[in-house]
Parts: structure tokens; sequence; C-alpha cells
């Protein structure tokens, strides 16, 4: 985080302030990114182990 602001500082001169919006679009991208990981192993791995 620091080098981003670091970044940030030397691009634009300053550091934006985030609101709610960053943090609900941050989350957001978390959770969508996150859920093929949860699927393929607590679904897809089971199921793979059961038919062996």
């Amino acid at each position: 985080m620091l080098i981003s602001m670091v970044f940030e500082t030397r691009f634009s001169g300053d550091v934006y302030p985030q609101n709610w919006e960053f943090f609900v679009t941050t989350l957001s991208f978390f959770i969508v990114l996150a859920v093929p990981g949860v699927v393929y192993r607590y679904q897809w791995l089971p199921m793979q182990k059961k038919f062996k």
C-alpha cells in the first residue's frame, strides 16, 4: 500500500481520498474473484473424490 501511495503522489501530486464507493467496489471484486476458488475447493474436489 505504501508503494501505491508513493506512485500516486509522484504521478498525480496528491493521494486521492477513498470514499465508500471504493471499498464497496474492492469488496465486490474480492467476492467475484474468490468464488471460483471456493467452488473448486468445496464442491468440485469432493465430487471428484466421491467418483474415484
